[in-house]
């Protein structure tokens, strides 16, 4: 996988969960998370390859800053998918959502500068 195709699955992958607990929420979908699995940030298909690969990334800040954002995403994740599994409280898990979309807007947009000092950095 490459470092700019990584970026666009993280981006997509993290915009997906959104949909599936905006599912859940509406009544569209009867899905069960199960918050152990998604509360690991190193077992998703950009958290494999980000964690083994930090030696690609020029700027350790923005690493370490991707990698708190994308724990912190999970970390979310895996709250509403217990509330949800629970039967909790819709304006609960509403607030918790609006939490979640906040995370992934900060991880997206630490993933777009990401890739875009990737792909400067491959042009020269």
């Amino acid at each position: 996988m490459t470092k700019t195709s990584s970026f666009d699955r993280a981006i997509s992958s993290h915009l997906d969960w959104l949909d599936r607990f905006q599912n859940l929420l509406d009544g569209n979908s009867s899905e069960v998370i199960d918050p152990e699995h998604v509360r690991n940030d190193t077992t998703c298909e950009f958290g494999k390859w980000f964690h083994g690969n930090q030696g690609d990334f020029d700027d350790a800040e923005l690493y370490n800053r991707i990698k708190e954002l994308h724990r912190a995403f999970h970390e979310h994740a895996a709250k509403i998918g217990s509330m949800f599994n629970n039967n909790g409280n819709n304006l609960d898990i509403e607030a918790s959502l609006f939490h979640l979309q906040e995370s992934s807007r900060s991880l997206i947009a630490a993933l777009q500068q990401a890739k875009q000092q990737s792909e400067d950095h491959d042009t020269d």
